[in-house]
């Protein structure tokens, strides 16, 4: 039995890699494409991460530890995020001497504009695959994500 298992997951690991880099290619290929979305990948996981926050601020340390991406690097993208108005900084309520970033009004407006590309984008990549289907796989990815997110902690 252990031995199906580390098949299975060997071959959800492949499945799971080559959809990620399958669905950053398209990405790349087709939002280069689209005028005034000179955002990276790692530019909209940063402005994701603070939107998906509940209080929609969130400091650099904590957009870091989310991200699995040094601070120095989500300092970089929150500077150019924050050059190009999709993000402002602001004072932590909870520690003063900490800066916190938020989406901008504009940035908010982006975000809602990219993720309804994305939508538009990968419609066809769900060709075929029913409603049941769709709904197992959520679950399945939420428990993943689930899982993922305690071993972290």
């Amino acid at each position: 039995m252990a031995q199906k298992n580390e098949n299975q997951t060997s071959e959800i690991w492949k499945l799971l890699f080559e959809t990620s880099e399958s669905v950053r290619n398209f990405y790349e290929r087709n939002m280069s494409r689209k005028p005034k979305r000179e955002l990276t990948i790692s530019q909209l996981r940063v402005m994701s991460c603070i939107f998906f926050n509940d209080s929609g601020v969130m400091r650099i340390k904590d957009i870091s530890d989310e991200l699995g991406i040094t601070a120095g690097g989500i300092s970089q993208s929150v500077d150019m995020l924050v050059n190009a108005g999709l993000l402002t900084r602001c004072r932590d309520e909870h520690d003063r001497r900490a800066v916190a970033v938020a989406l901008s009004e504009y940035g908010k407006k982006v975000r809602s504009e990219v993720y309804e590309q994305f939508e538009k984008m990968f419609a066809p990549f769900l060709d075929g695959v029913s409603g049941e289907e769709l709904h197992v796989f959520k679950t399945v990815l939420d428990k993943i994500l689930c899982n993922a997110k305690q071993k972290k902690q």
